[in-house]
């Protein structure tokens, strides 16, 4: 094993990647602060906002706390950070925990991921509807969302979250269709 190997393996995602994630979102907010200029819209929105939806996707929503940077979306860092905090929980749990073995019951992950994909679709498709269709007009489409837009409209971020909602959506469907594909097999067996 080389070294850079052994040091990502003894990495705890639990510590690096929310401390990570929050400093890059805290300089992103900050450099947001400095964009806005004199902008006070709902509707406008900063690039280093749109990077910071990017970069946190769904996780990046507002708290009830007060912000701990001078920043109008400093509240976001809460959720920022227990949504990582999460993550590399779950990815140091899987990696060495002895009871990682827990969703390698079939119909424990059918139940997971039925349940991850109905949510996850419920939502998509809510956003999508809000996204896609304006006061009974016809449907836009992303692309024509974002050619009639400067990338300062709050519509470019709600496509971001679209996209991470699909790409979620996409990843506890095919392990729902992969599991219910095994379990189907198994049982002819």
């Amino acid at each position: 094993m080389s070294l850079g190997a052994s040091w990502l393996h003894k990495l705890r995602w639990s510590l690096a990647l929310p401390v990570l994630a929050v400093v890059l979102t805290s300089f992103l907010l900050l450099l947001a602060e400095r964009q806005t200029g004199g902008h006070h819209s709902l509707e406008y929105t900063p690039y280093a906002l749109t990077a910071a939806w990017v970069v946190n996707g769904p996780s990046f929503l507002p708290s009830p706390f007060p912000s701990p940077i001078n920043s109008r979306w400093g509240d976001r860092l809460y959720s920022v950070f227990m949504s990582w905090l999460f993550l590399g929980a779950f990815l140091d749990w899987k990696r060495s925990h002895r009871s990682a073995s827990l969703l390698t019951k079939n119909s424990t992950r059918l139940a997971v991921f039925g349940i991850a994909t109905v949510v996850v679709a419920a939502l998509t498709a809510a956003l999508g509807h809000h996204l896609l269709w304006e006061d009974g007009m016809t449907p836009a489409f992303l692309w024509d969302i974002l050619l009639k837009t400067d990338f300062h409209d709050r519509s470019v971020t709600l496509c971001v979250l679209f996209v991470w909602l699909s790409a979620i959506l996409i990843w506890a469907a095919s392990n729902l269709f992969s599991t219910a594909r095994l379990q189907r097999t198994g049982q002819m067996a």
